[in-house]
């Protein structure tokens, strides 16, 4: 989690900080003004769900607001990447929840990209954070940030950048 701090992107640091001083509370003051770059989820009947897709989330940039809007109350393999994107995703959320942590992972592979579902590349950092609804039950912070300053073995600059330009956060 230090790389978050090494890096040029203050988002993640600004959600980080905020975070801590929420004491991972969602509704806490201190969490507000970051939380339009989050997404929120909570297990339901052993699935993770979508709760929140905040409308600067990198969920919103990739999708659409349509197709983000369209996914609370789903679970992760109803989502646009379908069982591939659920199973990739249960495993970090599975982690964060019983360690009660963050996490950030580096990622890159094809994903349906707007509304047409055209198989696109991606690249982004993903931070994963423990947090509480009001009723004090667990909540998934995600939070993507599409960048081509991600480091995976066996990834070349020239891959990375097949993610369209105009896709890339602060």
């Amino acid at each position: 989690i230090s790389d978050v701090f090494s890096s040029s992107s203050r988002m993640l640091q600004d959600i980080i900080r905020s975070w801590a001083e929420a004491g991972g509370e969602l509704e806490h003051d201190a969490f507000q003004e970051v939380r339009p770059f989050c997404t929120v989820s909570r297990r339901h009947e052993g699935n993770w769900l979508f709760t929140e897709v905040g409308s600067d989330s990198g969920y919103v940039k990739w999708f659409g607001w349509k197709v983000a809007r369209s996914s609370i109350g789903r679970g992760l393999a109803q989502m646009p990447g379908g069982d591939g994107f659920g199973r990739m995703v249960n495993h970090a959320y599975d982690e964060i929840e019983s360690t009660q942590s963050m996490r950030l992972d580096h990622v890159f592979t094809l994903f349906p990209k707007g509304d047409e579902g055209i198989m696109t590349p991606i690249c982004y950092e993903r931070l994963l954070l423990g947090a509480r609804y009001p009723d004090n039950s667990f909540a998934m912070i995600s939070v993507a940030r599409f960048t081509y300053d991600v480091d995976i073995e066996g990834v070349t600059n020239e891959m990375l950048r097949q993610m369209p330009e105009d896709m890339l956060m602060e």
